[in-house]
């Protein structure tokens, strides 16, 4: 019989790296892992083996990546983030102290974001705009513009590659 305990020993580091692959923040990527498995937990004896227990997990991880990034478009302004020694993150340490919960803190500032949007092709700046703050599916977006579902997904991807590549650039 499976058992939540060897789900959580196996598989924590997986989809900790998973997410902060795509998130590329520490401690959001720690926030977001905890939360992936305490839907797990809360969901375990729902969970029919239809597919592998990874692959469950990381569909509960890109859905709260999905929740994530909603989140985050909608907490601008952003600022720039300085590195801080991972050893200062609380969910490291052996004491937690109830605390309100926080939002994640925005890496990058305000002006440099608008600059790094205004860069993109208008097709990219539209399909990061429909899906991100208007929360429109794949398939919505491929509709209203009359492209494919691949193109709206290869069209995301390339949009925010080009904003993380001008974010992390040294211009101004």
């Amino acid at each position: 019989m499976l058992k939540f305990e060897d789900v959580y020993k196996r598989y924590y580091n997986d989809v900790f790296r998973f997410i902060l692959s795509k998130i590329r923040n520490v401690n959001d990527a720690l926030d977001l892992t905890n939360e992936v498995f305490l839907r797990a937990f809360k969901g375990f004896n729902k969970f029919k083996g239809l597919s592998s227990v990874k692959t469950w997990l990381f569909k509960i991880a890109i859905n709260e990546m999905r929740r994530y990034w909603r989140y985050y478009i909608h907490t601008v302004p952003i600022y720039e983030d300085d590195e801080k020694d991972i050893m200062d993150n609380p969910a490291l340490s052996y004491i937690h102290e109830e605390e309100e919960y926080h939002k994640p803190e925005p890496a990058y500032p305000l002006d440099k974001f608008k600059r790094a949007f205004s860069t993109l092709p208008e097709g990219y700046q539209r399909v990061l705009y429909m899906f991100y703050i208007e929360k429109k599916t794949y398939s919505q977006i491929a509709k209203e513009l009359d492209i494919s579902i691949g193109t709206v997904k290869s069209r995301l991807n390339r949009a925010k590659a080009r904003l993380l590549k001008y974010l992390e650039s040294d211009e101004p």
